[in-house]
């Protein structure tokens, strides 16, 4: 009986990738330019392109591959420690005594360019407060969505970690404290000019 049962993935691949971003940067310069009347330089024109690979790109890592399996006859009983992690710093250690760096460096600057690029389009730093509430908000989007994920298919696709969201917030924030310094620097460089 088991014979019947076939699972599939569904991700990004870097051809259907490279496609989705090119389909949506055309609508969104078509949208700015041709609805709104906005025409953006090529810097600022850039900077969206950025933001928008970059979204695609933390979508890719956090939400696929997706993974179904075909087989109505079964039911997958996912134990709750494939889901989620709710013990703070459990993951952090264990991956750090495995030796598995690439784990805690990759969650820590997941969203460490978001202020970054927010910075750069606007010429200037994000409002703290609303920036960090908007960070909470993101990743805790992101790990529900993964946890929707897996008890929609049935299938441990991601695990919702806190660990991820202390890792992604604090990243967020360098970001943050790295676009500050940058436009400080910005604004005492043109003082000293002034005088």
């Amino acid at each position: 009986m088991l014979n019947n049962v076939y699972a599939v993935d569904y991700n990004l691949h870097p051809p259907l990738f490279l496609l989705v971003f090119i389909t949506l940067f055309a609508f969104l310069f078509l949208y700015f330019n041709k609805i709104k009347r906005k025409h953006y330089n090529f810097r600022k024109s850039f900077i969206i392109g950025a933001i928008l690979f970059y979204g695609l790109s933390v979508f890719k890592l956090t939400l696929l591959p997706i993974t179904i399996v075909y087989n109505a006859s079964i039911f997958f009983d996912i134990q709750a420690q494939h889901i989620y992690q709710l013990n703070p710093f459990e993951t952090i250690t264990n991956s750090l005594k495995s030796g598995n760096y690439r784990q805690v460096v990759g969650n820590f600057i997941m969203l460490l360019p978001l202020p970054l690029l927010i910075g750069l389009l606007n010429r200037k730093t994000p409002r703290f407060y609303k920036f960090f509430i908007g960070t909470i908000l993101l990743v805790i989007f992101i790990e529900l969505s993964q946890l929707a994920q897996d008890l929609v298919t049935g299938v441990s696709n991601a695990v919702t970690d806190i660990d991820d969201f202390i890792l992604n917030v604090l990243g967020a924030l360098l970001g943050w404290i790295v676009i500050k310094i940058h436009f400080l620097r910005l604004g005492h460089q043109k003082r000293l000019r002034g005088k």
